[in-house]
């Protein structure tokens, strides 16, 4: 539970320290607390608020809520503490005479093993959803000794049921029976709600019921009515395509975040064989697309180099000219190979297919390339919501600088649910003696079905001139570097970033 939690909410807001040692400590005070001999939280007293609490995250962990970070961190992390208490709280109460302390302590550090082994090592290769966190959710409820009444056969077959339904939801054997999937899961909701209802009807196991309804937002949290042209897990989190013919978009998902999409050629759910129209955070009014169009203008028409962090599903490369020199960074290797096929997106294939692919982390590829190489350098690394750290940091934007031309054009993608880090890169900026200009440059407003999405770009430059056409944009805001502190390679402020609220897209 330890793990799953952790990797829950690092997820969207971001990998770092701090999110890691919260858990931690949590998990060790848990173990205090009901081993003293003077216990000051009773876990007994606890366990009537567990089922409720298990719901509400359930109900927590669906995307299309959109819950501000920091409450999405308290809310989970409170929620750990609860299902760690209750837990370890039962345990300590089974524990034997101090003759068998020894053995007692082993199983114990065995049971925190498995667990591990499981959710670090097993659960990755066998849900291609990072399904594990709402599974032991459902599968903490057994910690509650009103649940555990139900005795160790029916706990085994909820149990059972719950892995089952991840199956029936994971599995690629949907191809071979098509809809059959939506009746399976309407007919398992059914099951669960009926028994709900006879549970607390007839027998007044509200415990028991809360299990059952528990299972019922397992089953949905994890339903996907679409079969997704294509799904994997990697150590860089779950990647997943989505053909929908009835929009006719192809859409590429990391996380929980949108990071592409192009529209389909027919009926039939294939690609055109024309060059593919850029959508999402990169249609042709948006601030990546003018920034490239900008330095154009800058260029005569031509830009000798550009360098691009981030790959996606490679909306990008449908912006390059035949006479351009293209490179893009990119740290997870499936992110090329999907990049690359031409029957996904063919971003890749139909516009950019002599461009270099560099894999690896951009601090360390990007180090390694000529100084003074490129003339425009964006920066759109992403896993899921949320940027890595490092990337942000004044260390890194020194790097970026040293690899662009005196007068060459740094642009950084920032949009993010969950924190405002225009503050950030202003206060980088200042450090470097540069300026920040950040905006969504959008233009206009278009309908969401076109999936052309607003985005929020900052442009770091020396002066207004670097920006050429858009230095007189209405939409781009000089920040004030006076608000936060620099970010360094030593030294981040996640929680006030996430205080100050993300934009959402």
């Amino acid at each position: 539970m330890l793990v799953a939690v952790t990797s829950f909410v690092s997820t969207d807001v971001a990998s770092a320290p701090f999110l890691w040692v919260i858990p931690l400590a949590l998990f060790l005070a848990t173990f205090i607390i009901v081993f003293a001999k003077r216990q000051v939280i009773a876990p007994k007293t606890l366990e009537k608020f567990l089922v409720p609490a298990v719901l509400v995250g359930l109900v927590s962990c669906i995307p299309q809520l959109q819950i501000p970070g920091w409450l999405n961190i308290a809310f989970h992390y409170s929620l750990f503490f609860l299902v760690a208490l209750v837990a370890h709280g039962a345990m300590a109460a089974k524990r034997p005479a101090a003759i068998h302390l020894t053995e007692f302590y082993l199983l114990m550090s065995v049971g925190g093993l498995v667990g591990g082994v499981f959710t670090s090592l097993i659960a990755p290769v066998l849900f291609v959803k990072i399904a594990e966190y709402s599974l032991l959710l459902v599968v903490s409820l057994f910690a509650s000794r009103e649940i555990s009444r139900i005795g160790l056969k029916s706990s085994a077959m909820v149990v059972a049921l719950a892995f089952s339904v991840i199956f029936v939801l994971d599995g690629s054997w949907q191809e071979y029976i098509p809809n059959s999937k939506v009746i399976l899961v309407l007919l398992i909701s059914i099951i669960l709600i009926g028994l709900m209802f006879i549970l607390l009807v007839k027998y007044r196991a509200f415990q028991q019921s809360g299990l059952m309804l528990a299972l019922t937002f397992f089953l949905f949290l994890n339903f996907q009515i679409d079969q997704p042209v294509f799904k994997e897990r990697s150590f860089f989190g779950v990647t997943t395509v989505l053909g929908s013919k009835a929009s006719g978009l192809r859409t590429l998902q990391h996380g929980t975040t949108v990071h592409g999409a192009v529209k389909l050629g027919n009926n039939e759910g294939e690609l055109g064989s024309s060059r593919p129209e850029p959508l999402t955070y990169y249609h042709y009014n948006s601030g990546m697309a003018r920034s490239i169009s900008a330095m154009r203008a800058r260029r005569n028409g031509t830009i000798e180099n550009v360098g691009v962090v981030g790959l996606g599903s490679g909306s990008l490369a449908c912006y390059k000219q035949a006479a351009e020199t293209w490179d893009f960074y990119e740290i997870d290797q499936l992110m090329i190979d999907l990049a690359s096929r031409k029957d996904i997106f063919g971003f890749v294939p139909n516009c950019a297919l002599d461009s270099r692919m560099i894999v690896g982390d951009a601090r360390l590829t990007l180090g390694r390339e000529a100084d003074k190489k490129y003339d425009l350098l964006i920066i759109d690394a992403f896993s899921s919501d949320s940027i890595p750290v490092h990337l942000l940091t004044v260390e890194a934007m020194q790097l970026y600088r040293s690899k662009m031309k005196s007068d060459g054009l740094l642009v950084m993608h920032i949009s993010n649910r969950h924190m405002d880090l225009a503050p950030v890169l202003a206060a980088n900026s200042k450090e470097l003696g540069l300026q920040a200009r950040v905006g969504s440059v959008t233009g206009d407003d278009f309908p969401k079905e076109t999936m052309k999405l607003k985005s929020t770009v900052a442009f770091i430059t020396k002066n207004d001139e670097e920006l050429g056409d858009l230095a007189n944009d209405p939409n781009l805001e000089l920040i004030k570097p006076d608000q936060v502190a620099p970010w360094t390679d030593d030294y981040s402020n996640i929680l006030s970033a996430m205080m100050m609220g993300g934009k959402e897209h």
